[in-house]
């Protein structure tokens, strides 16, 4: 006779605790956030701070130049196809692959929030252009151009994407009896018109004497 109200009393309690719980979980979903979510602030920080992309963007570089420098002798030089021209090259980086500055730039892309750019001195080994494969990879007669290299670089997508590089050469020399001497211009070597404008005349104008 007495079991009912019992049994009504069990269920009501029940049910209050599950009430409890349920909104309980509510505000964990939708409420404010725990002390161990992470603000929306925090979780844009690798797309937006400087200070979170430029160790990875070092570690890219110097990737970079420890691929280049494999190639770093006159043995393991590349034959490069620079139409309708063959130049055979290689390049060694003085300072090694840690040694390079840094210039960090924010931007008003969302984008591309970040660019930067990398300044190392580098040393470049090229022979004269040819238009015969086969003359490229069999001349090693190399002009060695001294200079600063600037590599653009801007963070995309979360990650450091290559867009350019720029070499100036400060001294330009050629091997003559054993010995590194300033490259002398000489007027009457051939020149390619239309191969050296824009990248091409920055890039290996001093082969052309331009």
């Amino acid at each position: 006779m007495h079991k009912t109200p019992t049994r009504v009393l069990t269920l009501t309690l029940c049910l209050m605790l599950l009430a409890g719980c349920a909104g309980q979980g509510w505000r964990i979903k939708w409420g404010e956030p725990s002390d161990n979510a992470p603000s929306a602030e925090a979780a844009e920080a690798p797309e937006t701070a400087t200070g979170g992309t430029e160790a990875d963007l070092r570690q890219l570089v110097a990737r970079e130049v420890r691929a280049e420098e494999r190639h770093g002798s006159a043995e393991n030089a590349d034959v490069l196809r620079l139409r309708p021209y063959y130049v055979k090259q290689y390049v060694e980086y003085p300072g090694g692959a840690e040694a390079f500055e840094v210039v960090m730039q924010d931007t008003d892309s969302r984008t591309a929030p970040v660019k930067a750019d990398v300044r190392l001195d580098k040393v470049r080994y090229a022979t004269k252009l040819h238009r015969d494969r086969k003359l490229a990879t069999a001349d090693d007669h190399f002009v060695r151009s001294t200079g600063v290299e600037v590599i653009t670089y801007e963070y995309r997508m979360g990650r450091w994407r290559r867009l350019g590089s720029t070499f100036v050469a400060t001294r330009t020399e050629e091997r003559v009896g054993g010995e590194w001497v300033a490259v002398q211009r000489d007027a009457e070597t051939p020149k390619a018109p239309e191969a050296s404008k824009g990248w091409f005349k920055r890039t290996f104008g001093f082969i052309t004497g331009d």
